[in-house]
């Protein structure tokens, strides 16, 4: 007999899509400085990452976060899911590395207002606190470590070296927006959060390139003291909210990062607008997709 009921089964399902499209929307943050500075060659260094992330993913601390944000029945989990997918799949589409953490966030709000559902305002709160000053505090930061940094090529090997704990950071912060559905309905947190970073390390390498030549070539002309810069600002921040139990976005603070390098103002243009928008999407497919499942199941 099997130990999953079907909706287990779907949430399962689209637990590992939301990862997968979170492996690919995040390949740039992590892959991007190492490829753009020619430090490694792209697919090495997403083979060399990806292992981190699935290390990452199965020593989180945080994945209970958003179980806790919104007590969002595990029916209703789905249409979270089911927004975050999509929107993450179209800003990446896009070339907008914008924030899954956001988008998942405001999903569940989007579930919880259309199923009446509890939503707990002090977690919220600390949310928008730590996605309001990572990006804030990495303009500066960063700014201040490429000052000190002095041109060498030595920094290659910081830069990898870099790249590896990104890719740990990005299986300890991000793999809670995939793996807390799973645990808020009985699954096993261990299992959810082990195959939600083999499929985040499946996603950065079948569709991880697109924001890979993004942040690598496009947004910056990137040398080894730009990317070493941007990489350390973006480990050290988003390192210290998760030692609080918190997340932040890590496309937001390596862009922040980036604009305070001299980022292309053209290609951070249309990243911001979708930094605005995307959220508010999201949001508003999740209340849809609740109120067709509450239609069809209730």
């Amino acid at each position: 007999m099997s130990i999953f009921s079907p909706l287990d089964y779907a949430l399962i399902a689209l637990g590992l899509v939301a990862a997968w499209s979170m492996g690919h929307h995040y390949a740039g943050a992590v892959v991007g400085p190492a490829y753009g500075s020619r430090s490694l060659a792209m697919y090495t260094a997403i083979l060399i990452s990806g292992a981190f992330v699935i290390l990452g993913a199965v020593s989180t601390r945080v994945v209970t976060t958003y179980v806790s944000l919104a007590l969002v029945p595990p029916l209703y989990q789905t249409a979270a899911l089911l927004s975050l997918v999509i929107m993450t799949n179209v800003t990446t589409f896009l070339k907008i590395p914008t924030s899954t953490i956001q988008l998942y966030a405001f999903s569940l709000l989007g579930v919880a207002y259309e199923t009446d559902s509890r939503v707990n305002y002090v977690i919220l709160g600390l949310l928008v606190i730590g996605w309001v000053a990572a990006p804030t505090f990495s303009f500066g930061l960063s700014r201040g470590i490429f000052r000190v940094l002095r041109e060498s090529k030595h920094l290659r090997y910081v830069i990898i070296g870099v790249m590896m704990y990104s890719g740990l950071v990005l299986g300890l912060n991000d793999v809670s927006n995939a793996a807390s559905s799973l645990v808020s309905s009985g699954i096993d947190p261990l299992f959810s959060k082990a195959i939600c970073g083999i499929a985040m390390f499946a996603g950065m390498l079948i569709f991880g390139p697109r924001l890979i030549k993004l942040v690598g070539e496009e947004m910056i002309k990137m040398d080894f003291k730009t990317a070493a810069s941007a990489q350390l600002t973006k480990s050290i921040i988003i390192s210290a909210l998760n030692a609080l139990g918190l997340n932040a976005s890590i496309n937001q603070t390596m862009v922040t990062s980036l604009a305070s390098l001299g980022a292309r103002r053209n290609v951070l243009k249309g990243i911001l607008q979708g930094w605005i928008y995307s959220p508010l999407i999201g949001f508003g497919g999740a209340f849809v997709f609740a109120f067709i499942l509450k239609i069809l199941f209730v």
